[in-house]
């Protein structure tokens, strides 16, 4: 009895000192948070990330969010990602953070809240480490058949032997009913008709329905060679909070400009017809099985 004693509380102290140590070798990195502005419905800023860790860091997303004031951490707005780079020890990233203010968002003072963590912590996010400060907002129009053009990024000086990538095709659901929560599967075909790309450095691709971000679960596709194109079948998931109504279904293929892109006028592509979220559950369970989405 003495030694099982032992054992679990043995036990109990490495699952301890390896869940500090996992938090610690994974996510401890200085966020730097410049030039924050919102205009119009449109949050932009610029984010420094540097890996503090002893390890690289690795399949990580910066996530960014509103955190309206005197309501607790547990509300937040969901305003973007970025896919970010292998960072290595020491190594740091700059990115030029633009967002739009999704629909229905209420004008006010907001913390402008940025973190990293994985795709999936990005539904339910942990803020006590994360990056904040204040900024005034006008809010979202408040209508959820706004499709407003996403901003472009135009920060990145161009080159003629940069790459440039094109959305082709997202074989994405037929125009239908969606409900809260839906994941969806969607086959996106890119082309790069620029010049050859980096090695390993991952391309993101967004999609938002409206103006609102999609959570992305697989959302980044292998860095393409020149005048070549991939296929890749991702997946999304709608957030929980969005508004009900009909919604224009866009993709945004490299969108926060991480990488140097020889042109960024073509990033977009839109989806045709309509997209509709409403609450019918049961109708939208039925017609799950053939439609690339799930539950």
């Amino acid at each position: 009895m003495r030694s099982y004693t032992v054992c679990c509380v043995v036990a109990v102290f490495l699952c301890i000192a390896l869940g500090v140590v996992g938090v610690v070798s994974g996510f401890p990195v200085s966020l730097d948070i410049a030039d924050l502005e919102s205009r119009d419905g449109v949050i932009s800023s610029t984010i420094t990330v540097l890996n503090n860790a002893t390890d690289p860091i690795s399949q990580r997303y910066l996530g960014a969010y509103l955190l309206p004031l005197g309501t607790g951490s547990n509300r937040s707005i969901f305003v973007g990602w970025v896919a970010l780079p292998y960072l290595r020890t020491d190594e740091s990233v700059t990115v030029p953070f633009t967002g739009v203010v999704p629909s229905g968002t209420v004008g006010g003072t907001y913390q402008f809240a940025v973190l990293v963590t994985t795709s999936n912590d990005l539904v339910s996010p942990n803020f006590a480490d994360a990056a904040k400060e204040e900024v005034s907002i006008q809010g979202g129009s408040g209508s959820a058949t706004e499709a407003t053009a996403f901003p472009g990024i135009t920060r990145t000086k161009k080159a003629p032997n940069m790459p440039n990538y094109q959305i082709t095709a997202i074989s994405a659901l037929p125009p239908m009913s969606l409900h809260p929560g839906t994941r969806i599967t969607p086959s996106v075909s890119v082309v790069n008709t620029g010049g050859d790309a980096e090695e390993g450095t991952p391309v993101s691709i967004m999609l938002l329905l409206g103006n609102q971000v999609l959570f992305p679960e697989k959302a980044t596709i292998p860095s393409i060679a020149a005048d070549k194109s991939a296929t890749v079948q991702l997946s999304y998931k709608v957030p929980d909070d969005i508004y009900l109504g009909a919604y224009i279904l866009r993709g945004f293929v490299n969108p926060y400009g991480m990488i140097p892109e020889g042109g960024e006028d073509d990033n977009v592509y839109i989806v045709p017809g309509s997209y509709f979220i409403s609450d019918n559950w049961a109708e939208e369970k039925i017609a799950a099985g053939g439609c690339g989405c799930s539950s």
